[in-house]
């Protein structure tokens, strides 16, 4: 009998969690190498420029409490769904966006796997997407900037991005 291991985090929607090995099946985890970071920063940084939460994140990229890179699944269907889930999940616990440093903390446990790292900012990161966790009130709200493109792609709190990009299938049939 083979086996093999399905990721270490329910972050990327892994119903089996840690290194216990599975029985290898027809489904594969679908994962690409969209590469991404995530910042968390204060929302009163966003309050000083006129594009408001659409602010592109290199400016203010020195305010952040992080900047996680990962490796995998860097679209607004993929990390993007990730963290808006992750952030409901948070709420449901009686958690708010006050404070950025906790969030900081709790974003890079959640989110661990072998792709994830932590720079001290993104000037040398080749990423396609970067996401801002704006803290420093109760609600959280999400933007996501497309580097490629040099746009803001997304700005909203995290029910509108599973609305607006609907929810991410974690497997895919082979």
């Amino acid at each position: 009998m083979s086996h093999g291991v399905i990721g270490n985090t329910s972050a990327f929607g892994a119903d089996i969690q840690g290194s216990s090995p599975c029985e290898i099946t027809n489904i594969k985890l679908n994962k690409m190498s969209t590469r991404n970071n995530t910042l968390i920063i204060p929302r009163e940084v966003a309050e000083n420029y006129e594009a408001g939460f659409a602010i592109d994140p290199s400016v203010i990229r020195d305010n952040s409490f992080v900047n996680m890179y990962l490796h995998h699944d860097g679209y607004l269907q993929g990390v993007g769904l990730d963290l808006a889930e992750w952030i409901i999940t948070k709420q449901a616990d009686g958690f708010t966006a006050r404070d950025g440093s906790r969030i900081a903390a709790l974003l890079v446990h959640d989110f661990h796997y072998p792709g994830q790292f932590l720079y001290p900012n993104n000037t040398l990161l080749d990423t396609e997407f970067t996401y801002v966790i704006w803290t420093g009130k109760a609600d959280f709200w999400i933007s996501c900037y497309n580097n490629v493109e040099n746009k803001c792609v997304f700005v909203g709190t995290p029910d509108s991005m599973i609305t607006k990009h609907g929810l991410k299938p974690s497997f895919q049939e082979v």
